[in-house]
């Protein structure tokens, strides 16, 4: 309950950068859990509407991190000239979102626990440009939860569609100790002369640390 950095179970800095984040999308949010929902299910419902990830640093402590549509500082760079040992990406068009369309709750009035959920209100928003290269491509998504303007379905839909219009590159190299910090959600810069990549960045998707290798590899995506 320590609402400060002295609190030693969550990375206190990282949940208030978060929030800011989602500033855009500040409307109270409202909902409810289902009688017998898993608690797993019931937090990946939040996680999802606010394009987040929530996992474990290096200090052990719980950090949440959320998607900007715009890159903010870069905190490491990677290079083949020093640390990068192996190197690859795919980009996919299956992994284009250039419509997305997502159903919520436009009334505070909630079912009971055994009853379906009335989705009465609707938001989309599609990408011209990119509907033009690659055809419709289409999410929908249910959001249990309701706020007074709709606010949140409008903010997830809008975060997809602009990250996901043209398709995504998604990279994946191993390293050493030099990634020991960093985290998801991280951004970082990436350089590979063979891929002609210079000081690309990117978003922290995913980190495994391999600690018993010898020497210590990490793989980043």
């Amino acid at each position: 309950r320590t609402q400060s950095t002295a609190n030693v179970d969550i990375n206190y800095a990282s949940f208030v950068e978060a929030i800011a984040n989602l500033s855009d999308a500040a409307d109270a949010l409202t909902g409810y859990a289902k009688y017998g929902e898993e608690a797993a299910d019931f937090l990946q419902s939040i996680l999802i509407i606010s394009l987040s990830s929530i996992f474990t640093d290096g200090d052990g402590k719980l950090n949440l991190k959320t998607f900007q549509p715009t890159f903010g500082q870069v905190v490491r760079s990677f290079t083949d000239a020093k640390q990068i040992q192996e190197f690859g990406y795919t980009r996919s068009i299956n992994e284009v979102i250039n419509y997305a369309s997502v159903k919520y709750k436009a009334t505070n009035v909630w079912e009971f626990s055994d009853a379906e959920i009335d989705y009465d209100g609707e938001y989309a928003v599609a990408d011209t440009a990119s509907i033009a290269l690659y055809g419709v491509l289409l999410f929908e998504w249910l959001s249990k939860w309701f706020t007074t303007t709709g606010v949140h379905a409008e903010d997830f839909a809008n975060r997809l569609v602009n990250k996901y219009a043209a398709p995504p590159l998604a990279v994946n190299f191993v390293t050493g100790w030099d990634a020991l910090k960093t985290n998801i959600g991280d951004r970082i810069q990436v350089t590979d002369t063979k891929y002609q990549f210079s000081n690309l960045e990117l978003e922290v998707s995913r980190v495994v640390k391999n600690f018993d290798s010898r020497p210590v590899t990490i793989e980043i995506v």
